[in-house]
């Protein structure tokens, strides 16, 4: 659930409004927002092979992969909220991608991924 959240909110950024230019403005680094969803995938598959075949090690450097994907969950929200807040919508003005995403979602999306590294460390701790 947390993973198609990401995605509806991956899709909206990318997706955003265009200025006549065709640019979508967005206050998110690329390398951030592509680098964040890819750790996320990359971590949660290397987790579910080692711990379907009981190796703890890789299990838990899975894990960790994902307390990176924390990190950078952590700086694109203060960057969401630095965009919500700075960025003032004016006639002619195209408001930022990001602003297209609501509240609901993003908080949605945090404790989804709370709850799947609590799961996570939890199940590597049965090992």
């Amino acid at each position: 659930m947390t993973a198609a959240i990401g995605a509806f909110m991956f899709t909206r950024t990318v997706t955003g409004p265009r200025t006549a230019t065709g640019a979508s403005p967005t206050a998110l680094p690329s390398s951030l927002v592509f680098g964040h969803g890819s750790l996320a995938l990359a971590s949660l598959a290397v987790w579910g092979i080692a711990w379907g075949y009981g190796n703890e090690l890789i299990a838990w450097i899975g894990a960790a992969g994902l307390i990176g994907v924390i990190g950078g969950g952590s700086l694109l929200l203060v960057k969401w909220l630095g965009a919500r807040r700075a960025h003032a919508t004016g006639p002619g003005s195209t408001p930022y991608a990001e602003e297209q995403i609501p509240v609901g979602v993003v908080l949605a999306h945090g404790v989804g991924a709370l709850a799947t590294v609590v799961l996570v460390v939890a199940a590597n701790l049965a090992l």
